[in-house]
Formats: structure tokens, C-alpha cells, sequence
């Protein structure tokens, strides 16, 4: 939680000394870091849930996996702490300050959250392991599939004209998918 805190403080400090284009090249790792993050909370849902069911409560320890913060967090992180500095003319130190008192409170109140949820719904760890490898699937699959969407912006295509038509087969598809969640 407080990791939050204190990279929005470094964010803050280097906001008035970093370019634009300094930030471009910098983010253009975020893809990779982005896969690491999905790998260590799959791989922490995964240990979390075989170590639950084999008597071990780990959560306490694998839960640091899922608090950290994303590698989109910490883009919006760092563009916000930009973005306020040059807007409100603060110094980038109060502005990082403010953010990361922001980004820290969000933290902690979503972490009484769930634990409200656990001690009132009876969520076990197993049910955080869950969540852990479904948030790193969800990653992964945005690793895999944001570069495909932008090369696609890329290509010039032709719009597709859609009528009213072309309504009723996604509507019934739309309705088959929910059918499936139904028991």
C-alpha cells in the first residue's frame, strides 16, 4: 500500500524535470512489465489456492501480489503527476504528495473492503486465489491484445456499414452468453 505512496512521490519529483518523450520511451516497457504482473498473479492465485486446500493459510503473504500496483496504474500514476503539475503549477514534489495520498487511500479503503467482504460473505483464501489468477488472466490477455488493437488502428480499412439488421444476430448471440451463466 504505501509502494503507491511513494512512487506517486517519485513520479511527483521527476514530473518537472521529465519530457514527454522521455515518459513515451519509458512506457514502451509497460508491456512487458505488464506480462510479468499477469505471470505473478496467476502463479500466486494458483499457490494461494493449493496451499488452502492443503490445510496452509497463505494469504496473508500472497496478498502483497495483488496490491501492488499495475503497470497501467503506474502509467496513470506517472501521466497524472505530470499532467497536474503542468496544470495547477504546483511543484512536482505536492503534486506527487496529493496523488499518492489518493492512490493510498483507494488502497486502503478497498482493502477494508475485502476484508469486510471475507469476514461477512465467508470468502476464504481460496476465493482470493480465484480473483488473483482471473486479474492476471484478465492482464495477460490485455498484454496480448492492446498491441493487436493499435496495429489494427494502423491499417486503413474501410468502415463497415451496419443496419438495423445486423442487430438481431448480436442480440441473440448476447443471449446465448447469458444463457450460459444460468444454471
Amino acid at each position: 500500500m504505501a509502494v503507491t505512496f511513494f512512487l506517486a512521490l517519485l513520479f511527483g519529483s521527476v514530473a518537472d524535470h521529465m519530457s514527454l518523450d522521455a515518459f513515451e520511451r519509458l512506457s514502451a516497457m509497460g508491456m512487458g512489465i505488464h506480462v510479468l504482473v499477469s505471470l505473478l498473479l496467476i502463479w500466486a492465485g494458483i499457490y494461494t489456492q493449493k496451499k488452502w486446500n492443503s490445510g496452509k493459510d497463505v494469504s496473508r503473504h500472497t496478498f502483497l501480489a495483488i496490491s501492488m500496483p499495475c503497470p497501467v496504474c503506474l502509467g496513470a500514476l506517472a501521466v497524472s503527476c505530470m499532467l497536474l503539475s503542468e496544470s495547477l503549477n504546483f511543484s512536482g514534489i505536492k503534486i506527487g504528495f496529493l496523488v499518492g495520498v489518493a492512490f493510498f487511500t483507494a488502497v486502503v479503503a478497498s482493502s477494508f473492503l475485502f476484508r469486510f467482504g471475507k469476514t461477512r460473505c465467508g470468502k476464504t483464501p481460496e476465493t482470493m486465489g480465484s480473483a488473483m489468477m482471473l486479474i492476471g488472466i484478465y492482464y495477460l490477455l490485455g498484454a496480448l491484445l492492446i498491441p493487436a488493437y493499435m496495429k489494427s488502428k494502423q491499417m486503413n480499412m474501410a468502415p463497415m456499414q451496419t443496419g438495423e439488421s445486423s442487430f438481431f444476430p448480436l442480440l441473440a448471440f448476447g443471449i446465448i452468453i447469458l444463457a450460459g451463466f444460468f444454471p
